[in-house]
């Protein structure tokens, strides 16, 4: 247990300590859910022309002034000039998941979700 009586997940032998997964991440003295922040970076990089606060705020059920907050810390995150992802990616296969089963495809259409097997930089 820690000091707000949340349980931390995670403990460290060396040095004692109790973390969680948003520790050294933009996620970290946040209390907005991962499940939430997981959805408004996924709400960003797939819209075309960019998205709002406002709209954001509209689609999931989060104030705008949150909405406007996370959008802050993502694009700061993706501002850093230490971004490991970028540069050339190559792809050797992907999986397609439709209705919670796996399906190898090379037709897009109908599988919303995407998800690479293999991949190196």
């Amino acid at each position: 247990m820690v000091k707000n009586k949340k349980p931390m997940p995670y403990h460290c032998g060396a040095c004692r300590k109790y973390f969680s997964v948003k520790i050294g991440t933009i996620m970290e003295s946040s209390r907005i859910p991962l499940k939430t922040w997981l959805l408004v970076t996924y709400m960003m990089t797939t819209a075309r022309k960019g998205i709002s606060s406002c709209q954001i705020s509209r689609e999931i059920g989060i104030t705008q002034k949150t909405a406007w907050f996370m959008l802050q810390r993502i694009r700061e995150s993706w501002a850093t000039e230490n971004n490991m992802f970028s540069g050339e990616i190559e792809i050797d296969e992907a999986y397609y998941i439709y209705n919670s089963q796996t399906y190898l495809s090379t037709d897009i259409s109908h599988n919303p979700f995407i998800y690479l097997n293999y991949f190196s930089i």
